[in-house]
């Protein structure tokens, strides 16, 4: 019996211990929970921070007073600008046509970044495409003229005749000198002039 009641003894005074120092910990530290064990910033004291207002204060008898207040404070605390910072100086008296002005600069450089990125993207899109059709066009152009070479040389020549200059051209320099040289034969010279003189 006495041994469980220094158990319990020993239990109650560990947990006190522990969550004494927890408690403590924390109330030093920012949050020890996480692991986070930068010290606590102590709080400003808050009149020290605002001014005390008297009834004098509270209450102007004209605006302009409340006005000439205004202007002084914003004097004496500007805000600090960055290099490059979209901020204004609170004392800058068009401060708002300076927001505004920076918000549509802004505005405008997303928009010249975002149509250079999409520009980028369609001329990407397009050399892929253009070099994907490239390679099947090769690709047909050469099992074209092996069929073409394997033909009657007049039968050869009045099918190629059907097709355009550019075709007929990239399928007569793709087969072999001497078939090339038979189906040029068997057109008119101004049908063979104007092939082999075909630009793409």
């Amino acid at each position: 019996m006495k041994e469980k009641i220094v158990y319990i003894a020993a239990f109650i005074l560990a947990f006190a211990l522990i969550t004494g120092a927890i408690i403590y910990l924390n109330s030093i530290y920012k949050n020890i929970f996480k692991f986070d064990f930068t010290p606590e910033t102590p709080t400003q004291n808050v009149s020290a921070i605002l001014p005390v207002v008297n009834e004098q204060t509270a209450q102007p008898k004209d605006t302009s007073t409340v006005n000439k207040t205004l202007a002084d404070s914003l004097k004496q605390s500007p805000a600090v600008l960055q290099k490059d910072s979209p901020i204004v100086t609170l004392s800058d008296t068009n401060s708002m046509e300076k927001v505004k002005d920076k918000i549509a600069e802004v505005k405008k450089n997303n928009e010249q970044n975002a149509n250079s990125t999409l520009e980028q993207t369609n001329e990407a899109t397009q050399k892929f495409n253009n070099s994907k059709k490239d390679s099947l066009y090769q690709k047909w152009i050469k099992n074209t003229a092996q069929l073409y070479y394997s033909m009657d040389t007049r039968k050869a020549a009045k099918i190629i005749q059907g097709y355009s200059d550019n075709i007929a051209r990239d399928i007569l320099l793709t087969m072999k000198k001497k078939k090339a040289a038979d189906i040029l034969a068997e057109f008119k010279p101004e049908v063979a002039t104007r092939i082999i003189s075909a630009k793409q």
